[in-house]
């Protein structure tokens, strides 16, 4: 503010996942209990908060948009004018639409997210969702599941016998989805990037 910049300054507050297993929060006037490590809402859903006055349309609004870090570099290439790499590996899209009250103009509306408590891409999970499904496999392929969520920490698993038309198309959106970003999952890009590096 004194060097005359906070007015075109993004500022960005988030978490990386959601709190441990004892802490519960109230949300909505629920209790929500932590679930952190796990493939859950309440293990990988946080808040994001964005300040950015000069870009910021209609201040002080409460979005239920799905974002994801990937979502960040784009982000911030656009608000700096600058360009993401022409090779860059990501599923990234940028939230400047949501920011400036046109979420409709967002290139996405899932997210992808994988974790593996030792680091290694293929162990570990993956979930693609958007705000009424959400897919769940293992990194190594094999099975997934598909829920149907009515609004954030509730769902019901599906079996593949219950899914309607749309939820089979839904299913074969997700499965793509994730086979595609199992290739450019940036662990696995760095992975290859180091063995070139070495050769």
């Amino acid at each position: 503010e004194k060097s005359g910049i906070r007015e075109n300054t993004l500022l960005i507050f988030t978490g990386d996942n959601g709190t441990d297993k004892p802490i519960v929060t109230s949300w909505n006037g629920t209790k929500i209990a932590g679930d952190k490590g796990n493939m859950t809402d309440a293990g990988i859903r946080v808040p994001l908060i964005a300040s950015w006055p000069a870009g910021i349309k209609k201040p002080g609004r409460v979005v239920d948009d799905l974002v994801e870090f990937s979502d960040l570099m784009p982000t911030l290439c656009e608000v700096t004018g600058a360009n993401l790499p022409f090779d860059y590996p990501g599923d990234g899209a940028s939230i400047v639409p949501v920011l400036k009250n046109n979420s409709r103009a967002r290139e996405k509306d899932w997210i992808y997210i994988w974790y593996s408590r030792t680091g290694h891409s293929d162990r570990g999970h993956v979930m693609v969702r958007n705000k009424q499904y959400s897919l769940l496999a293992k990194n190594k392929g094999g099975d997934s599941t598909l829920t149907r969520h009515n609004g954030p920490f509730s769902g019901k698993k599906l079996k593949n016998s219950e899914l309607s038309k749309k939820e089979i198309i839904i299913n074969q959106q997700f499965e793509a989805i994730r086979a595609r970003l199992a290739k450019t999952r940036l662990s696995r890009v760095s992975i290859e990037t180091r063995i070139k590096l070495q050769k």
